[in-house]
């Protein structure tokens, strides 16, 4: 294959990594523009609408603070009126942002198949796609997000038992087996069981939504490159990573460390240097261009992180299937099938 980015064989996660970065330069241009084309005005619409309803809010309390005899009947109803707007609002803007977050997901997922199989994609051919698929991935996403609470819930009742049975235990010993000199000693040690547990539930509450995105990592690929219905592309995923959990649970949590590296230190960083000057520039202001610039770094992101994930699909159905072979095949036939005869290749026959 010619292309410099090939499904060649079995790849290390170093190696898939590497060549989603390689992958992410090599079409940087038309990832950025799909994402950006409609999550950039997205965002700004998100952070002028946060900032409108921030500025309402604190106006709201600075009369009530300042004036509360100037509080009226009417003052009040046009508050609960102006934040009813804004919770309306916000209520599409999240619909609506699911839907942006989702078509533009599923273009960026078919670009990159695209790109692997040296196909060419436009940015609005990719973008009706993932529109055409946007119904199966939602399903999707609603049983993957329903069966993870579920399972978080049923884990963790056991642990909220014990726990409870632990912190009352210590309770009644630390009250009876503990005089005044010694109570501090068993107020420490409550603390830190306290802690050790909080922080172990913490853990626990992860583990399900970490083991099932682990499974569910190629379905998203899988509804775009083979065309599969919502529950048919989970079951792929999870036939694809059976007998691989470990290493598919290791690309997650690497992902998991960019994402935190890349997105949220950075937009951590952003929204407090503006919640510094906030003071300065008015609350209002401040949340609508932290809000704005925040989303930024998630444009950016979004398209590596398609590319990592398709990446690793494709590796794991080289593991499983041999897709690789199936592709060097399809190239050796093409190479080797007869080429057919033209008009002129028949007027410079001899025979003819």
């Amino acid at each position: 294959m010619n292309n410099p980015l090939p499904i060649a064989g079995p790849m290390s996660l170093g190696d898939l990594l590497d060549r989603a970065f390689r992958l992410y330069r090599a079409r940087f241009s038309k990832f950025l523009l799909t994402a950006a084309i409609i999550l950039v005005p997205y965002s700004l619409l998100s952070g002028l609408l946060s900032g409108r309803f921030i500025t309402s809010y604190t106006d709201a309390i600075g009369v009530l603070i300042e004036s509360p005899d100037a509080v009226n009947e009417g003052m009040i109803g046009e508050t609960l009126g102006d934040f009813g707007s804004a919770f309306s609002a916000f209520m599409v803007l999240g619909i609506l942002g699911l839907l942006f977050n989702g078509v533009v997901t599923l273009a960026l997922i078919r670009q990159t198949v695209a790109a692997l199989h040296e196909e060419e994609e436009t940015v609005g051919g990719s973008l009706r796609r993932g529109l055409g698929r946007f119904l199966s991935y939602a399903w999707m996403s609603i049983v993957q997000y329903f069966a993870i609470i579920l399972v978080t819930v049923v884990v963790l009742i056991p642990v909220i038992l014990i726990f409870g049975v632990v912190i009352f235990a210590g309770a009644a010993v630390g009250s009876t087996a503990f005089d005044d000199s010694n109570g501090v000693v068993g107020g420490i040690a409550l603390v830190l069981v306290l802690l050790c547990g909080y922080i172990f539930a913490v853990l626990v509450a992860i583990a399900p939504a970490t083991f099932l995105s682990a499974r569910w990592i190629g379905a998203v690929p899988a509804l775009m490159a083979e065309n599969l219905g919502a529950m048919e592309a989970l079951s792929r995923s999870w036939a694809l990573t059976k007998g691989r959990l470990w290493r598919t649970l290791g690309y997650v949590v690497l992902l998991y460390v960019i994402t935190a590296i890349v997105v949220s230190l950075p937009a951590a960083l952003i929204q407090q240097a503006f919640l510094l000057a906030a003071p300065f520039m008015g609350f209002g202001t401040m949340t609508a261009l932290s809000t704005a610039i925040t989303s930024i770094f998630s444009v950016v992101w979004t398209p590596f992180y398609a590319c990592a994930v398709v990446l690793l699909y494709y590796d794991l159905r080289v593991r499983s299937e041999g897709y690789d072979l199936d592709l060097r095949i399809q190239q050796l036939e093409a190479q080797t099938a007869p080429r057919p005869i033209t008009p002129n290749d028949s007027e410079n026959t001899p025979y003819a």
